[in-house]
């Protein structure tokens, strides 16, 4: 069910899908400060690898030491060079390329070159600038606001689900998709089916019932489970019979789509699950990462893998196929607000996740003084108010 029964108001004008000022108080006060998938744990799986990469325009290392996830910003405290470039690799210490400063997994400062030359700097005073870490499942997530909440706390019973779906997981697809749109316009387009008639006329198809939409909303993350029964229909028969073969303990139900605010996409069920995260490269345009994984732990092993691919072989093409539909949609829109001026607009119920998603981004920029409240989540199967 929709957890809303009237229709919502835009919370965002035009200008800021497309404003470079928009973009720079986003960056600060929501992407930056928030929780966002940035790993998985078998980029980092044993003591002393670590991987090198930008997150939201800032360079990041993520260190295992000794099995505890640490991460840093990637930029050396003596004259600010990135330490290692981007990248995975394996060291007990890192020395910075540019002067050879080193630094322990902890961030401390290890060792100066020439020290001589530095009196009275004291090594023990000084260490990288660190960033939070929380790992669910295998999923690991990096916030650089250290006095921010625990994710798992504020996630609760999704973080439950996400144990369960992405502990064990190995990745079978990636894609990665540069377009000039505005980041928050995928991320939107993801949460709401509002336009699968018209985009997805011959994959998705039509709408479906609202007793069919599990939503739940929440102050951090939004979701929607599809709760369409499994039919006689033969690709529900070839779903249901190859879970249960290769699975213990299949879930058996459809896939579950979930928003962990800002810019982080979760799409799971048994025999498939994803990742997608949004990034600004700058107001008009975004990259896009998917990762699709398959549960690891099969059984008959290579038998039961073979088997798996029976499903996921025509599905990766039928997700490929949408991806090139929104694709299409989202250029359209980004071209729309930038000459959309700051008229009002309205959500229908079907996009009461992109009305939660745009409440998040109002909330952090301390903008939602006059903010319609967020009604709280509903169990899925209680009947509408």
């Amino acid at each position: 069910m929709f957890v809303h029964r009237t229709s919502l108001k835009q919370r965002l004008s035009p200008e800021q899908y497309h404003r470079p000022e928009a973009l720079n108080a986003e960056l600060e006060k929501v992407l930056r400060p928030s929780w966002s998938f940035a790993a998985l744990k078998n980029d980092v799986p044993n003591s002393g690898d670590y991987k090198a990469f930008d997150r939201f325009g800032v360079p990041v290392l993520l260190w295992n030491d000794n099995g505890t996830l640490r991460a840093f910003k990637n930029v050396c405290l003596h004259r600010f060079a990135q330490i290692v470039p981007n990248g995975c690799g394996k060291a007990e210490t890192l020395a910075c390329r540019y002067h050879g400063w080193e630094y322990s997994p902890q961030g401390g400062l290890l060792k100066i070159t020439d020290a001589p030359c530095f009196k009275k700097v004291q090594l023990e005073r000084r260490s990288l600038d660190s960033l939070g870490v929380e790992m669910i499942g295998s999923l690991i997530f990096i916030c650089e606001d250290l006095a921010a909440p625990s994710l798992r706390g504020q996630l609760g019973e999704l973080a439950a689900e996400l144990d369960h779906f992405y502990s064990e997981v190995e990745v079978v697809w990636t894609h990665t998709a540069q377009r000039r749109v505005n980041w928050k316009i995928p991320v939107e387009n993801a949460v709401e089916s509002y336009h699968v008639p018209f985009v997805h006329p011959t994959t998705f198809v039509s709408f479906r019932d609202e007793s069919l939409h599990g939503h739940r909303i929440q102050s951090l993350f939004s979701s929607y489970k599809d709760l369409l029964p499994f039919s006689a229909r033969i690709t529900d028969r070839i779903y249901l019979w190859i879970s249960k073969t290769v699975l213990d303990g299949p879930s058996l139900e459809r896939f579950t789509h979930s928003h962990i605010f800002p810019n982080s996409l979760f799409y799971y069920g048994d025999l498939f699950r994803s990742i997608q995260w949004v990034e600004p490269v700058n107001a008009e345009e975004m990259k896009i990462r998917t990762l699709g994984l398959r549960p690891r732990n099969l059984r008959f092993a290579a038998a039961g893998w073979l088997l798996l691919q029976v499903f996921l072989i025509p599905y990766l093409r039928f997700a490929k196929k949408i991806l090139e539909e929104d694709a299409g949609i989202t250029l359209s829109v980004q071209k729309g607000v930038r000459h959309a001026g700051n008229r009002p607009s309205v959500l229908s119920m079907r996009e009461e996740r992109v009305f939660a998603f745009q409440s998040f981004i109002r909330e952090k920029l301390g903008t939602d003084s006059n903010s319609e409240p967020l009604r709280p989540s509903l169990n899925e199967n209680a009947p509408a108010p």
